[in-house]
């Protein structure tokens, strides 16, 4: 058979060359169709293998799919290869003679034709491969868009996107956490980008509620979304190797590790965004960066989203607008609020309605707006998280100043230290204990800290104030009372409830004359805070046999004029604060409080203390007498080894020579000739070093300060009247690193100062005020490009806000180079004749810089550089001229909000007011004077914490 097989092969050849017909071709050339057939298909295998490579590896590392172009490829390439194979196997397997000349024409000529059909195809895949632009493509999200109320988008989140954006784009940042308090709109943030993100085409997972932390439902949200079969960890840790998706995690509460517990690999493709309403939760998650949400500041931001939601342009009276912004001052910018009292007022039509609300927003006692109190249980959730008893009584702590516009943090700690929440053998330690309680409070964005003030939201005290009050509390009665209104507070029948009462607090009620006569006892009580109370004149002599438990009580601000006789009963006494009252002497009774550890009469008259009222308090730590009372040295030496914090006048020689043997907090030496140089290292033990504010006034042979020894805690350094004062001398130590805290810095009178050099580079200082300096000829020295070359270093003034510089007669320059004051808004510039520029650069335009207070004239003959006419452009903008000679500005150049003081405005704001404006209350213009007595009429007496009163030239 074989042999006639060859014959016919040969036999049949010349046929092959002979035939021109494709239908004879399809007989005789099978075989040669068949391998150009297995070329194509080999081709055509060899690129989708390419093609897969690809699409797994963009697939792996990008989290990409095909597109649909290349899966139809794909899935046509693959069938027309199988088809190929098929093919080839057909003709294998026919039973016929093999060769040109067969008797299964039939079967050739159909092999040969479906051949060269197929290769077409194949040959028309590799044209559509080559022609490909991408095979990848980023997957679209199954997941929706979530729904944001258009008025939230701008108002709240339009700060923080594009910082969140920048983010993710920062290979080194992979874990992102939110924070904020409560109602901030951390939830509607984390929508926003979730939508944005889904915009731009990545695979986002969002993952809302996770306040309880299941991580099973975590893990099957996230299998759902990425069409998994298995939720396991180990499953979706395997899934998620390579892949670039982005993870949203709304209400975090409690630490999670996203790899080890979740499956969430973390690297430069996967990256995490979560929010938390706490701090310390966002650094326990390792987050790499924090963006921490703030209130609306922007007042016509605030008001956007009010109105957006109570429809104020619906109503028609005219008194509408002013009660509305009473309502959202009271949210205070927190977008929850101003969305539920919104909708709260949508449907209030009258004038006396919406003064009702305002009313009861004022009362934190009460409030029948249902928001509101769903509002303060939010919060709530806020202040149980809080991890100590401790901590969470210091919070209710602030439920005592709900309604001071002012909380200074030195106030709150020593208020924490008296309540005994505290515990502290040295006051530096239990200071540094309650900035630490104060972090965790501000961590919880239950408070901020801002400088030497706490601030608390509106909402907040509100909250505060609900926890506290009388059925609100796990840690016994806190009863609560504020008077903004001046009704009458302390009723009889209110009294008669208050006898289970831990802690009763009744403040700044401005009516408020005399504490009534109480028909029981008190045996609970351990605290009486009735501080601010500016009518209330005296308390019964009985009082404190009915409080035998009694062991804080602070009359401050008050105008008590004399301590009851009856002060000895309250034996368990430990905290006395009577400062600012009417208090002249203090009684012989009170020697008698053996327990007592603080005695604090700030800003009385006491002159020298009785003899032997503080070496019989044995127990006394703290002792604050300043500015006006001392104690006489023999009971003071006494009382050296207990005391642990003291501050007072001091006059005699003998006392400051024992100064360096006590913890002294605040000196002011005053009239002491015999003094001619002081070293800073003796003013206070070295043991403690918390000498905090220093005067030195009306020394007048003293001739030189040294700065010594190590770093200090001196927060103001007040310098008057030293005329023969000539060298501030630093002993081997730098100004910036010594004064480091300082922050108020007052130069009077020192007649022979020439320059200040040392002022330049001190971090903290926020007021600078130098006045009557007679040949002081410049504020810092040096040649041109010294001062400048010596900042690239150290940034001048760094946090400086306010400068006064008054009757400098021969001031030629502030400093030969521009300076640059990043922080500085207020200049005040009188009867400086001489000096011919002002040390301002271009970066004023970046600056906070706001107001500069001069004489026309003086301005009028300002010396300026060539092309600095834009910066005198600039500066013209924010001038208030004085009249030429006198200290009181021109009517315009009162502070705006000064000019419409109204019956709105709390006393004390009035005070914080002039503060600010005039830069401090030390040296008030004659204008800001009238003010401060305008503001005290028949009751109010302004007690100045945390500054001076204005000195004149008997007392600074």
């Amino acid at each position: 058979m074989a042999m006639e097989t060859a014959a016919i092969n040969v036999g049949c050849a010349c046929m092959k060359s002979l035939v021109e017909r494709d239908d004879i071709c399809y007989i005789c050339r099978t075989e040669e169709k068949l391998v150009d057939l297995a070329r194509e298909t080999k081709g055509v295998i060899a690129l989708m293998e390419d093609v897969m490579v690809k699409l797994i590896d963009e697939g792996e590392k990008l989290g990409k799919i095909p597109t649909q172009q290349v899966e139809k490829w794909l899935a046509q390439s693959e069938d027309t290869c199988n088809e190929a194979n098929d093919l080839e196997n057909e003709y294998h397997g026919k039973w016929f003679v093999r060769g040109y000349c067969t008797i299964n024409c039939y079967s050739r000529y159909d092999i040969s034709r479906r051949a060269d059909r197929i290769s077409e195809r194949l040959k028309k895949l590799k044209e559509e491969k080559n022609a490909f632009q991408v095979l990848t493509q980023i997957p679209e999200n199954i997941a929706m868009k979530i729904p944001v109320r258009p008025d939230l988008v701008d108002a709240i989140t339009s700060p923080y996107v594009n910082q969140i954006s920048n983010y993710l784009e920062d290979k080194t940042v992979n874990v992102i956490g939110i924070c904020g308090m409560i109602g901030i709109g951390k939830t509607t943030l984390l929508r926003v980008i979730h939508n944005s993100l889904l915009d731009e085409g990545h695979h986002v997972i969002m993952i809302e509620d996770s306040h309880d932390l299941d991580l099973e439902k975590i893990q099957k949200k996230i299998a759902e979304d990425l069409n998994m079969p298995n939720h396991s960890k180990r499953n979706i840790l395997h899934y998620l190797q390579g892949k670039k998706i982005l993870f949203l995690l709304d209400g975090i509460c409690q630490k999670v590790d996203f790899a080890e517990e979740i499956g969430i690999p973390l690297g430069n493709n996967s990256k995490v965004i979560f929010t938390a309403s706490n701090r310390d939760m966002c650094s326990e998650m390792r987050a790499h960066t924090i963006v921490e949400m703030k209130c609306l500041e922007d007042e016509e931001v605030a008001w956007h989203v009010f109105n957006q939601n109570a429809k104020i342009e619906n109503l028609e009276f005219d008194s509408m607008n002013d009660l509305a912004k009473e309502v959202v001052h009271k949210c205070g910018g927190l977008p929850l609020a101003l969305t539920l009292f919104g909708q709260a007022m949508s449907n209030k039509k009258t004038v006396q309605e919406w003064q009702h609300v305002v009313n009861e927003l004022n009362n934190p006692g009460r409030c029948v707006i249902s928001q509101m109190n769903s509002l303060c249980n939010k919060l709530k959730i806020c202040y149980e998280t809080l991890d100590t008893p401790t901590l969470k009584k210091c919070f209710l702590s602030f439920s005592l100043w709900h309604n001071y516009p002012i909380i200074y943090k030195e106030d709150v700690i020593q208020c924490w230290m008296g309540l005994g929440f505290i515990v502290f053998s040295k006051y530096n330690q239990a200071y540094n204990e309650g900035c630490y309680l104060l972090g965790k409070l501000e961590s919880a964005c239950l408070l901020e800290v801002v400088g030497v003030e706490v601030k608390l939201h509106q909402v907040v005290r509100r909250m505060v104030h609900s926890i506290a009050l009388e059925n609100g509390t796990r840690m016994g009665k806190w009863l609560v009372r504020g008077n903004d209104y001046g009704e009458l507070l302390l009723y009889p029948d209110d009294i008669e409830k208050w006898k289970d009462a831990e802690r009763i607090a009744v403040t700044m009620d401005p009516v408020l004359k005399v504490v009534p006569r109480l028909s029981h006892n008190f045996p609970n009580l351990v605290s009486l805070m009735l501080q601010g109370n500016s009518a209330l004149m005296r308390l019964p002599d009985e009082i404190f046999r009915q409080m035998k438990k009694l062991e804080y009580l602070d009359l401050s601000s008050t105008s008590i004029d004399q301590l009851p006789t009856g002060i000895k009963d309250a034996a368990n006494l430990q905290y006395l604060n009577i400062s600012k009252t009417k208090i002249v002497s203090l009684p012989r009774e009170l020697a008698q409080l053996k327990e007592l550890k603080f005695l604090i009469c700030r800003k009385l008259k006491l002159g020298e203390l009785e003899e032997g009222l503080v070496s019989s308090l044995y127990k006394l730590g703290v002792l604050e007498l300043q500015p006006f009372a001392f104690v006489p040295a023999k009971y003071l030496r006494s009382s050296a080894g207990s005391m642990k914090r003291i501050g007072m006048l001091v006059k005699s020689l003998v006392v400051f020579n024992l100064l360096s043997e006590l913890p002294t907090c605040y000196i002011q030496i005053e009239k002491l000739d015999e003094l001619e140089s002081i070293s800073f290292e003796s003013l206070s033990c070295k043991n403690h070093g918390c000498l905090e504010k220093l005067k030195l006034t009306a020394c007048n042979e003293l001739r030189e300060l040294v700065v010594d020894g190590k770093e200090s805690n001196l927060k103001k350094l007040h310098l008057w009247d030293l005329k023969n004062l000539n060298w501030i001398k630093f002993n081997e130590v730098e100004p910036r690193s010594y004064f480091q805290k300082l922050r108020k810095l007052y130069i009077a009178k020192c007649k022979n100062l020439k320059n200040l050099p040392w002022i330049l580079h001190l971090p903290a200082l926020v007021t600078l005020k130098i006045k009557q300096c007679e040949i002081l000829e410049e504020f810092v020295c040096g040649k041109d490009g010294e001062i400048q070359q010596v900042s690239e270093s150290y940034p001048t003034f760094p946090m400086l806000e306010i400068l006064s510089i008054v009757s400098l007669p021969k001031l030629l320059s502030i400093s030969n180079d521009p300076l640059i004051f990043p922080c500085l808004s207020n200049l005040i510039v009188e009867d400086c004749r001489e000096l011919s520029r002002l040390p301002f650069g271009p970066h004023i335009f970046t600056s906070k810089f706001r107001r500069l207070d001069c004489e026309e004239g003086w301005w009028n003959g300002l010396t300026w550089d060539d092309g600095h006419n834009d910066i005198r452009s600039y500066i013209a903008t924010k001038i208030n001229f004085k009249n030429a000679g006198s200290s009181q500005p021109s009517s315009s150049s009162c502070p705006p909000i000064l000019t419409s003081l109204s019956h709105h405005i709390h006393p004390m704001d009035c005070c914080k007011l002039l503060e600010n404006n005039s830069g401090g209350v030390d040296w008030l213009t004659e204008n800001e004077m009238k003010i401060e007595e305008a503001l005290k009429g028949p009751t109010f007496q302004p007690a100045y914490e945390h500054a001076d009163p204005p000195p004149n030239s008997e007392n600074p």
